[in-house]
């Protein structure tokens, strides 16, 4: 087990379907690493101070690197195998959402970085393409 505190960069590009709209975020923080033999785990406070936890599994199955990404009232979970689904919290109500991943990078034992290429539909609506980036450093 390994423990420490790491200086990390956040980025994430929102594409939203059927507009040319687009999102894009930067953030620049630090946070806590901790790498097991199973899993890895990186904990942060986004720019609004709301705990982001990632977890990823370098040996989920062999070929199949996976995701979560975890707020305080949802998580969305990654596998490029195979869609997978998420309840988000609207003040119109809960949406329950399919996510499609596209692309995992870098979930080796001890990345420098990892990315999820990824699209979120609403039933048979899409709502958008995402790219989210993490990079870190000691």
């Amino acid at each position: 087990m390994e423990r420490k505190r790491i200086k990390i960069q956040v980025h994430q590009r929102i594409h939203y379907a059927h507009s040319q709209e687009k999102d894009t975020f930067h953030l620049e923080t630090e946070g806590d690493l901790l790498v097991l033999r199973t899993y890895s785990c990186l904990t942060y406070y986004d720019q609004d101070g709301v705990e982001i936890t990632i977890k990823w599994y370098p040996q989920a199955r062999p070929g199949t690197p996976y995701v979560e990404i975890h707020q305080p009232h949802h998580q969305l979970v990654f596998n490029p195998l195979r869609p997978t689904f998420s309840r988000y919290q609207t003040p119109q109500g809960e949406w329950p959402l399919t996510i499609l991943t596209q692309d995992v990078k870098g979930v080796a034992p001890a990345p420098s970085s990892l990315s999820v290429a990824y699209q979120i539909k609403q039933g048979d609506h899409l709502l958008g393409d995402y790219y989210f980036q993490l990079k870190f450093s000691d």
